[in-house]
């Protein structure tokens, strides 16, 4: 599930600009090293609630600094943060629905017409 969430996630590269207004790109590895500290703290029993304490955003905007020599920030951290658990919410739901089978070998989302059908007109 990780390697298809770092697929979607990754497409189209979301970014935006630095405070210096340089274009900041979220690359497949950025985006897996950021998962990978978020995990972290996860399983650290960091996160409250649905988010982390200011200090611990901080934490892992230096460690992410450390592996990948990119600063996002705090705040554009928080935004990837949230725009990954909306992806993650909409490939569960898309799963979870009858019929539709995802195959990590070729990456590929599998489902009957009727199913495609419905969600387009969606």
């Amino acid at each position: 599930m990780l390697y298809a969430l770092l697929t979607w996630c990754s497409w189209p590269k979301m970014g935006g600009k630095s405070e210096k207004g340089e274009v900041m790109e979220w690359s497949v590895a950025n985006t897996k090293a950021f998962i990978e500290k978020i995990y972290e703290r996860v399983k650290n029993g960091q996160l409250q609630g649905s988010t982390f304490k200011t200090t611990t955003w901080e934490e892992i905007n230096k460690d992410l600094f450390e592996m990948i020599q990119t600063n996002y920030g705090v705040d554009k951290l928080k935004s990837k943060f949230n725009r990954l658990r909306q992806i993650h919410r909409d490939f569960s739901t898309l799963l979870a629905r009858t019929g539709v089978t995802w195959e990590m070998e070729s990456n590929k989302v599998n489902a009957p017409d009727e199913v495609w059908d419905e969600l387009i007109k969606v």
